[in-house]
């Protein structure tokens, strides 16, 4: 719409059409179309028009899948905040003497992380806690 109108307030300081459309960035061809789809039309109607293209837009966009990029993780903000917890809570406070501490260390803080600790969005229970199979009692084996 504001292009539009900035093309109106040109042609009517006496440039074409052609001349206005390169000048503002758009083809003579989408001018006419948009002269069809909105001229004349008052400013809340136009405004309405815009709020229900923007709406359906949001609604195509929502429902595509985000693709991220291979070795890109700060464009996935889950990873992004895995990330950001991992070096808070583990690796600004150890210093770790050899690869071999390091391991060890960061394996028991990623099996308390996934398997012991809550997590709100999880209704405050661990993702995926450990699961004990029972041992079968003497009696069950004669059965």
């Amino acid at each position: 719409m504001c292009l539009l109108r900035g093309a109106e307030v040109l042609l009517g300081q006496g440039l074409t059409v052609p001349k206005s459309c390169r000048q503002l960035g758009f083809s003579e061809h989408t001018y006419y179309r948009w002269r069809r789809t909105y001229g004349g039309m008052d400013v809340d109607k136009a405004r309405r028009l815009k709020e229900r293209e923007n709406a359906r837009l949001k609604r195509l966009v929502g429902e595509q899948t985000l693709y991220i990029e291979p070795g890109s993780p700060w464009e996935n903000r889950y990873i992004e905040l895995f990330n950001g917890k991992l070096r808070d809570e583990l690796l600004n406070g150890e210093l770790f003497m050899s690869l071999r501490e390091a391991r060890v260390v960061i394996e028991a803080w990623r099996r308390e992380y996934n398997q012991v600790r809550s997590h709100s969005s999880l209704a405050y229970r661990p993702p995926a806690p450990e699961v004990v199979m029972p041992r079968p009692s003497a009696a069950a084996l004669c059965l």
